[in-house]
């Protein structure tokens, strides 16, 4: 009856506060919003979007017309073509100024080099010639980058450039090669190179992405299960709020006056927290189900059992409303306990994943990142949804949130020495 009457109380106190609640539901809901529409550009595959690039060939021979119509036929590629000899002012202007993301210049005569240096290698390997090829000119292509381009980026353009300059290049050698040795065996006939891919590079979890095996990782996938997550810790405000005001007002030192009443107080105010995160979980989860894809992005795919993933929200639940009562018990004002829990809330999400995912962090951050309980339950829920991981898998990180729950309530029980014999 104890126990079932402080849920009742604390269930009560925390719906009376509509400012609380308003705070716990809907911001982690406009967190949302804001963040998977910011980052569904940076999270989407370069694929998706064609990238913008301006070309000017000023070589109109077999090298140019290949690599410009190579490139206008990519799916990676948005190409535009220039002409003119005065084109090059504006092509370097177009892409200064953000109008395009990549310019790319083909040298005047680069297949004729191309040609004589191939030439070379030929004479040298057939005829024997002693001739020094590395001294001869090279065919040069050269790339503007938009100077706010990161460098992934860069590097993503330029070995898409290579490839499709080394094919280019295997297809003129192979040919010039079949000319000059036709030559020197007249009866060789019907001499001709399959310009096709002879080695196939396939990416098997893109395939199985495709067929809806496995999520893909996008803005959706990342944000709804990381600001649920942070959404549950900033719980601790509200809870530290309430036990710090109880305390004021004396109702704490009075209930404490009833024998065996401690346990009961605790269970319940933590299990009413934890009922109150189950449903500002789902709340979040049915955002990235039904609200999201109705403003055109993916839908949040939720793998696991139904059972899995409530462990995982019982055990952050958990670890926030421990991490909550130690505040709550430590701080003698609302100001203090307000201005600790959101800062260091905050940074517990910063370097915990929530922000941007750890992977792209600097290794020293990615180093201490697995030191949070935010960043615990954030991998949880990623091996479940992402890597649709064995229950056996996320146990390690269920039961390191469990224990942080546990440390923090026994560092709060010896804080207030007095809980132990119960007055």
């Amino acid at each position: 009856m104890r126990y079932f009457a402080t849920l009742h109380k604390e269930l009560r106190v925390l719906f009376r506060d509509r400012a609380g609640m308003a705070m716990m539901f809907l911001m982690p809901m406009a967190l949302i919003f804001i963040m998977v529409i910011v980052q569904d550009e940076p999270f989407r595959d370069y694929q998706e979007h064609k990238i913008p690039i301006i070309i000017l060939d000023a070589d109109m021979d077999s090298l140019g017309n290949t690599l410009t119509r190579g490139l206008m036929n990519s799916p990676v590629f948005e190409a535009v073509l220039l002409k003119g000899d005065n084109s090059i002012n504006q092509l370097r202007n177009s892409v200064r100024q953000g109008e395009y993301k990549v310019g790319i210049i083909i040298s005047k005569d680069a297949s004729k080099i191309l040609r004589t240096k191939i030439s070379a290698y030929i004479k040298k390997v057939l005829e024997g010639l002693d001739m020094e090829i590395s001294k001869m000119d090279s065919s040069k292509v050269e790339l503007i980058f938009d100077p706010v381009i990161k460098k992934s980026f860069r590097s993503t353009v330029t070995s898409n450039l290579e490839k499709h300059i080394a094919r280019i290049e295997l297809k003129i050698m192979l040919d010039m090669f079949a000319a000059d040795l036709k030559e020197l065996l007249p009866n060789v006939s019907g001499m001709e190179f399959a310009n096709e891919e002879m080695v196939y590079v396939i990416e098997r979890d893109k395939e199985l992405n495709m067929m809806n095996k496995y999520p893909i990782f996008n803005s959706v996938q990342h944000n709804v299960p990381a600001y649920t997550v942070f959404g549950i810790f900033f719980i601790v405000i509200t809870m530290a709020s309430n036990m710090i005001k109880e305390r004021d007002e004396g109702s704490e030192a009075r209930l404490n006056l009833i024998p065996n009443t401690f346990w009961p107080i605790i269970l319940g105010r933590i299990s009413a927290y934890v009922f109150v995160i189950f449903i500002q979980a789902w709340l979040m989860f049915s955002v990235g189900i039904f609200l999201l894809p109705l403003l055109g992005f993916p839908e949040l795919q939720l793998n696991g059992s139904f059972l899995a993933i409530n462990i995982v929200i019982l055990a952050i639940g958990l670890a926030a409303t421990g991490f909550g009562y130690l505040i709550g018990t430590i701080f003698n004002t609302h100001q203090q306990s307000a201005v600790f829990g959101a800062v260091s809330v905050v940074i517990m999400s910063a370097l915990g994943g929530v922000w941007v995912p750890i992977f792209v962090m600097p290794e020293f951050v990615q180093s201490i990142s697995g030191l949070f309980p935010v960043s615990w339950g954030l991998q949880a829920f990623n091996d479940l949804f992402l890597r649709q991981a064995e229950f056996a898998v996320i146990m390690p990180r269920i039961s390191y949130l469990i224990l942080f729950f546990c440390g923090c309530l026994i560092i709060a029980l010896i804080k207030n020495k007095n809980s132990f014999s119960g007055k």
